[in-house]
């Protein structure tokens, strides 16, 4: 779970069933590949050797690929292609750390996972770029991620 702060004392906590409420609020407008089975979750994790966060496991079980308006979260194609692992392991060439996985390609930067950071089996998202390296923490998890991504593409419909 995660939250978004508003003031000292207003806290907004997101977690999954904001992320799906949202999505099937504006369904018509999203696209995804559908959910993936366990298999090929073991199998991403296997192929970039890494544990993966509870919150992008279900991303991955229940939505697989997509998102909106350009928006767009990496993971498992319509061919069962691994698009997450051919991602970070294309940029992995390029200096990408082992421990992050891209979750989004924002042209002049990527928005990562960073496994290294797990705690209540989840992780924070954060930057990262060829030029400068690690950048800073974006979110505390995926929930708060897509919840913000999806609700600024909601609102530039």
């Amino acid at each position: 779970m995660c939250c978004f702060f508003l003031s000292s004392q207003e806290v907004i906590r997101i977690n999954r069933q904001d992320v799906k409420i949202l999505i099937t609020s504006q369904e018509s407008e999203f696209f995804f590949t559908g959910g993936v089975p366990e298999e090929l979750i073991h199998e991403i994790e296997k192929e970039l050797n890494v544990q993966l966060p509870e919150s992008y496991r279900w991303f991955l079980g229940s939505y697989g690929y997509g998102g909106i308006n350009g928006v767009l979260i990496q993971g498992v194609g319509l061919d069962t292609s691994l698009q997450v692992v051919n991602t970070t392991k294309s940029l992995r060439k390029y200096g990408l750390p082992q421990d992050l996985v891209v979750i989004e390609n924002v042209d002049e930067y990527v928005i990562c996972l960073n496994t290294t950071q797990m705690q209540n089996n989840d992780c924070p998202v954060i930057d990262w770029d060829q030029a400068s390296g690690l950048g800073k923490k974006q979110y505390e998890n995926l929930y708060h991620y897509l919840y913000d991504r999806f609700n600024d593409a909601i609102e530039n419909l």
